[in-house]
């Protein structure tokens, strides 16, 4: 995929360059874009695409990017933030009035969505023992509820412990968090991908299952 610069961006909270772009020159017949995110809420259909913000995405990891190009040539692109309005812009054919910011992949990091109980703690707590939950010292593939670590030989990968989210979340256990976290009880969270893992998933994540930096 051909992406050409038209300008730098600098973010307001996060100490890092980034480039503007578009997908004005996408060609779906040989141009790949990857989400890692399954959505759950879709755009009505008044909504001007010209208004969106911007998409964050990268490029793969052995791309480097040089201030004094004005155009790359990249093979694949993932998208960081925009999922919902990547899926508008695919599904009305608009994709070429798309904006984007590209990061580098250097500057980006991965955290864990915060999620909250939607259950009594005895209920939890009942579920995590039938999985073979125990506290754990290391925080590498664990879900953390609260102030304690848990990790199961069930679940190996953080991509099996992601397939245990999705169960728990589809089945109303756990619910996003509310946008004041101070204010949030009986938090829970699961280990967080690292980019590489992003770059390398083979099928998309449960909805709200990253929270990756810098964003607008």
């Amino acid at each position: 995929m051909k992406i050409e610069i038209t300008g730098k961006y600098f973010f307001k909270k996060y100490n890092c360059e980034a480039l503007l772009s578009d997908f004005s020159k996408f060609d779906s017949n040989c141009d790949k874009v990857f989400l890692h995110e399954e959505v759950i809420e879709d755009f009505s259909d008044n909504v001007n695409i010209n208004e969106f913000e911007p998409l964050i995405a990268m490029a793969s990891l052995e791309g480097q990017f040089d201030e004094n190009k004005y155009y790359y040539e990249v093979k694949d692109v993932y998208i960081l933030d925009g999922h919902h309005r990547w899926n508008y812009a695919v599904a009305s054919n608009q994709i070429q009035k798309l904006k984007c910011i590209f990061v580098d992949p250097k500057d980006v990091r991965v955290f864990s969505y915060i999620f909250e109980l939607n259950c009594e703690v005895e209920i939890f707590n009942d579920l995590l023992s039938r999985n073979k939950f125990t506290i754990s010292r290391k925080n590498f593939n664990t879900l953390r509820f609260e102030n304690d670590y848990y990790s199961s030989p069930l679940f190996k990968t953080k991509f099996d412990l992601y397939k245990f989210k999705r169960e728990i979340q589809n089945g109303q256990i756990i619910k996003p968090a509310s946008a004041n976290l101070l204010d949030v009880k009986n938090k829970i969270s699961f280990a967080p991908l690292e980019v590489s893992e992003i770059i390398s998933l083979k099928h998309l994540l449960p909805p709200k299952s990253t929270w990756i930096t810098p964003r607008l």
